[in-house]
């Protein structure tokens, strides 16, 4: 997401990544995934990578809602926070950006909200896809900037989804923040015809869930295969 905002010539202020248990075992998780695509595809490029060449702050916290990210962003002053992938923010680092805080959810809105969205839209037929949204009191129910499903093109297995998703966040992100340069603040989630649709929100995925996921998502492909 990050590298697509700084392609399309958004640059961020600032970068204030977490270096926690918590994210280093997601990063883990994705690359391991991710890592079954190469050489074909090839893996995210680093912070390091993308922010050379540009004047962009990056600090490091050990919590994003912590004393210490709270003191960062205080003296950053933002004028608008983006989220990438982070833990649910607790409302007094929600109140220091001016315009709000903005959301890339990688699971189409209003239907799938919560944890591991994509896992959860494969065990309940819902459809996969990337919402960014401002972000309210509660989890993935603020106003949708931008919203499109995925329909995945390659042999859906889980890497190819994960790709296919993080790609998406990235160009909706651009999307978005166009939006809001052009003075848009979104759409309530209750305005659309699936918000009466809407799942209760989904906790993170355990092992057997995902597992149940991927093997849902096998036999779909081999369906279709029989199929042609």
């Amino acid at each position: 997401m990050l590298d697509c905002l700084v392609q399309a010539g958004l640059i961020p202020a600032a970068v204030v990544e977490e270096r926690s248990s918590l994210s280093e075992k997601g990063r883990i998780n994705l690359t391991k995934e991710l890592e079954q695509l190469a050489p074909a595809v090839p893996l995210p490029r680093s912070l390091t990578e993308i922010v050379a060449g540009h004047k962009i702050r990056c600090e490091v916290v050990a919590n994003h809602n912590d004393a210490c990210c709270i003191s960062t962003l205080d003296e950053i002053k933002p004028e608008l926070i983006v989220l990438g992938d982070t833990r649910i923010i607790l409302p007094r680092v929600m109140e220091i950006a001016l315009r709000g805080v903005v959301n890339v959810h990688p699971g189409y809105l209003p239907l799938v909200r919560g944890n591991n969205p994509y896992v959860w839209a494969i065990l309940h037929d819902l459809p996969q896809g990337v919402s960014v949204h401002f972000i309210d009191e509660d989890i993935d129910t603020g106003p949708i900037l931008v919203r499109q499903k995925l329909e995945l093109m390659a042999e859906p297995s889980y890497p190819v989804l994960l790709n296919e998703i993080n790609i998406l966040c990235g160009v909706l992100l651009v999307k978005a923040m166009r939006c809001i340069a052009n003075g848009q603040t979104g759409v309530p989630q209750s305005s659309f015809p699936e918000a009466r649709k809407a799942l209760p929100t989904f906790r993170a995925a355990s092992a057997q869930v995902k597992a149940a996921a991927l093997l849902k998502l096998r036999q779909q492909h081999e369906r279709t295969v029989h199929k042609g």
